[in-house]
């Protein structure tokens, strides 16, 4: 559906910080399997946003759950807002990403090793859809290393005035 250009958005208003929230709430018994915290970081009670809430939940499901396959003991969502966007943050403090192959994180298929699994699990297929997504919102996405430990993926959705 994303390559042929069917996938349909079908947006709604809600709260990103509740969205994010249920999200963090739904994968608690594989962060406490894993011994991680994840926390939460956003200034504001509430924030808005008019966006497809359920294949936004998809992208946020996909970024929490990927850094608790590679964080060590913590993950911090952010949620930041600016005058032309809504930005969400999820930080982890794993072993970061390849400089060398993470523009290839969001190709279809790919999929960074992980030190302590013997192989990848999955499609390879979480971030391109993410990716995906977020471009049918007119959005970005991105991936960084962080300045010490671990990575950081970032989504921007334009805020419709």
């Amino acid at each position: 559906k994303y390559e042929s250009g069917r996938q349909k958005i079908y947006p709604t208003s809600f709260d990103i910080k509740q969205l994010a929230k249920d999200v963090i709430k739904s994968l608690t018994a594989l962060s406490e399997e894993r011994k991680l915290q994840v926390n939460l970081i956003c200034q504001d009670s509430s924030m808005i946003i008019h966006a497809d809430k359920d294949l936004i939940n998809q992208v946020v499901y996909n970024l929490v759950s990927n850094a608790i396959k590679f964080a060590d003991t913590r993950i911090d969502v952010f949620i930041i807002p600016s005058l032309d966007d809504i930005e969400l943050k999820i930080k982890d403090d794993g072993v970061g990403v390849n400089e060398l192959t993470k523009d290839l994180l969001f190709d279809k298929f790919y999929q960074a090793k992980q030190s302590h699994l013997q192989k990848p699990i999955g499609s390879g297929l979480g971030l391109t859809i993410c990716k995906k997504i977020i471009e049918l919102h007119h959005g970005k996405i991105s991936v960084e290393n962080n300045q010490g430990k671990g990575a950081s993926f970032t989504f921007a959705l334009p805020i419709i005035h």
